[in-house]
Formats: structure tokens, C-alpha cells, sequence
């Protein structure tokens, strides 16, 4: 039960990451921004329009690819993985999507990227607590 506990924590923060990031998608997809048009006969046109909108649905799998990640990484919290660096990889892949679309959509998925960052931190050692756990029972399987 202690171990299960402990794991919880893990999978609990990969949840919030996957929530966070389906959040940012709808939020980015959806919400109307307000914006400047030009100036027509002295007037500045002002309007609103979501992100879907102005860019259409190609902006659907940019979007997508955080949520993809976040997803990894919450399948990573739930299982055991003998390599600790292959978790990390779709941390980073999400820490460079944020950073390179920092200016637009970017901002909007570095929780996500932060909690998947945390999810993965937990996991690791978790997992080591579990296995050094079961040395001192006598319990490893091979």
C-alpha cells in the first residue's frame, strides 16, 4: 500500500498535465481574441476571432502536439521503465514546442510543460523506493 501511495503522486500530477494541456488546446482553439484591423476612412476596424478562425484547421495538430506529450507522460507515470532518461524525452520535446512557439501558443502550454516536468521528476525515484523496498524483503523478481 505504501507504494501505491507514493505512486499516486505521480500519476495524480501526469492527470493535472493532460488536464492542463486539453484546457490550453480548447482555450487556444476557441476563445475569441480581440483584435486591430486597418484603417479604413480614418477609422481602426476592431473585431474578434478565435484561433481556429483565423488560422484555420491546420492550427488543430500544432495544438495537438503538447496534448500528445502530456499524454506520454502520463503513461509513463503509470508504468515502470528501466531507462530513466526515456520518460524525459517528451518533457523536453514539450519545453522546446514552448519555447519555440513561445510567442503565440507557447505561453499557454508551459504549465502543462512544468507538470510534466514534475510527473516525471516523482517517477523515477518512486520507482527506485519501490525496487529498493523489494531488495529488503527478499522479494525481486528477476
Amino acid at each position: 500500500m505504501f507504494d501505491l501511495l507514493d505512486n499516486r503522486k505521480s500519476r495524480i500530477i501526469g492527470g493535472l498535465a493532460v488536464v492542463a494541456s486539453i484546457t490550453a488546446f480548447f482555450w487556444e482553439l476557441f476563445w475569441p481574441y480581440t483584435y486591430q484591423g486597418s484603417i479604413i476612412n480614418g477609422q481602426v476596424i476592431t473585431g474578434n476571432a478565435s484561433s481556429l478562425t483565423v488560422n484555420g484547421p491546420g492550427i488543430i495538430p500544432i495544438l495537438l502536439v503538447p496534448v500528445v506529450l502530456s499524454v506520454i507522460t502520463f503513461i509513463f507515470a503509470m508504468i515502470q521503465i528501466k531507462v530513466k532518461s526515456i520518460p524525459w524525452i517528451p518533457v523536453v520535446a514539450c519545453f522546446v514546442f514552448c519555447f519555440i512557439t513561445l510567442a503565440s501558443v507557447g505561453m499557454y502550454f508551459i504549465p502543462t510543460a512544468t507538470l510534466m516536468g514534475v510527473a516525471t521528476l516523482l517517477g523515477p525515484e518512486i520507482r527506485q523506493v519501490k525496487k529498493d523496498k523489494k531488495k529488503e524483503e527478499g522479494t525481486e523478481s528477476i
